[in-house]
């Protein structure tokens, strides 16, 4: 799916640092989400998921690895990308090593996300 940026430009994020500049999921002040859960990743890291409809946005903690896994997670979700295929995802993002918080982070994002579609469907 093309990302276009607040002026209309299109935006490629293929840096980490472009998931951390250009935070298309995160929830600013948006109304109508609903909180699905919160997750703790650790003492220190977390991340709560928030939809409205197909729409999913999330809130987290200011950690760049969290913000940076969400982003592109989310939007790999998007694109159609099964979290069979995530740890291949945040491998493509350049400048981001894949570690035990990123894995974690796709491991609880992808429970939360199944819960979320089964009660969708029920």
């Amino acid at each position: 799916m093309v990302k276009k940026d607040s002026c209309g430009c299109v935006v490629e994020r293929k840096y980490a640092s472009d998931f951390l500049v250009r935070r298309f999921y995160a929830l600013n002040g948006e109304r109508g989400f609903r909180l699905v859960t919160r997750v703790n990743l650790d003492g220190q890291r977390w991340f709560e998921i928030y939809r409205r409809g197909e729409e999913v946005r999330y809130k987290s903690s200011e950690c760049p690895l969290v913000i940076i896994g969400l982003e592109a997670l989310l939007e790999a979700m998007e694109d159609g990308v099964t979290p069979e295929n995530w740890r291949e995802v945040l491998g493509r993002v350049k400048g981001l090593q894949v570690n035990h918080v990123l894995e974690k982070l796709a491991e609880e994002l992808a429970k939360v996300m199944e819960v979320e579609k089964s009660s969708l469907h029920s």
